[in-house]
């Protein structure tokens, strides 16, 4: 049975890739993931959630600006991700990477950025995955946890669905980073590689793609002998059908 999603515990973010075992790496192909795909966005005005975020390079992004927000830092814009500053449809697309894990409420977190997106804007959702192999540093319990640790981490498959709630349909998603997040077994191991290129879903993180659709009311037109029927059938009747 699922947890519930909402929690009353309060949680950090992370500022930074060198909270991260293997942090650095992690980095690095979080951008080679995204590069491909922020070619898809263009427009005036996009938008990067957390520290995070605001480090990965999208030399091929074709925005005219590129906004970093963050609840704190040096980030272009603080804010809570919670209480989002931007009008409706003011925002041609969004990134998020690992934030999504430490949020009370990430329902509330992505109904406001759905809120802020264009019709048919882009929203790029990086997140850990919970049946990763690297959920086995876990089991040492007599070793500090890393801060990744304490976020919580929804699968890929409940976030789809989350953002199809919201009218998102998923153009693209995959997993990536073949790692343990064990600093002393190197993610380049071949045998490491090999076992993830088998089970691709026992990587680390993984990346969804999701595009805001809103689709226009058309009108029905009624055949003229339904319609004729409406007319003369009592009130009561009318609501009921």
């Amino acid at each position: 049975m699922l947890k519930p999603a909402l929690s009353q515990r309060r949680f950090e973010a992370l500022q930074a890739w060198s909270e991260i075992p293997t942090g650095e790496w992690l980095q690095a192909e979080v951008a080679a993931q995204l590069d491909g795909l922020s070619e898809r966005i263009f427009g005036y005005y996009f938008a990067r959630v957390g520290a995070l975020s605001a480090s990965i390079p999208l030399p091929h992004l074709r925005v005219r600006r590129d906004i970093s927000i963050a609840p704190s830092g040096t980030a272009a814009v603080i804010a809570q991700p919670t209480a989002w500053p931007f009008g409706e449809h003011s925002l041609d697309g969004l990134l998020s990477v690992l934030q999504l894990e430490f949020q009370h409420d990430p329902h509330l977190y992505l109904r406001e950025l759905s809120r802020s997106l264009v019709a048919n804007g882009y929203f790029i959702h990086v997140g850990m995955n919970p049946f990763a192999l690297a959920q086995l540093r876990r089991l040492a319990w007599w070793q500090q946890q890393p801060s990744i640790f304490a976020g919580r981490w929804f699968s890929q498959a409940r976030v789809k669905d989350w953002l199809h709630l919201l009218n998102f349909e998923v153009v693209d998603s995959g997993y990536f980073a073949p790692t343990m997040l064990i600093e002393s077994l190197d993610s380049r191991n071949r045998v490491q590689k090999g076992v993830f290129k088998l089970l691709p879903k026992l990587s680390a993180m993984y990346y969804i793609v999701g595009r805001k659709r809103e689709y226009p009311l058309t009108w029905i037109k009624l055949r003229p002998q339904v319609k004729q029927r409406l007319q003369t059938m009592p009130l009561a009747n009318r609501l009921e059908q």
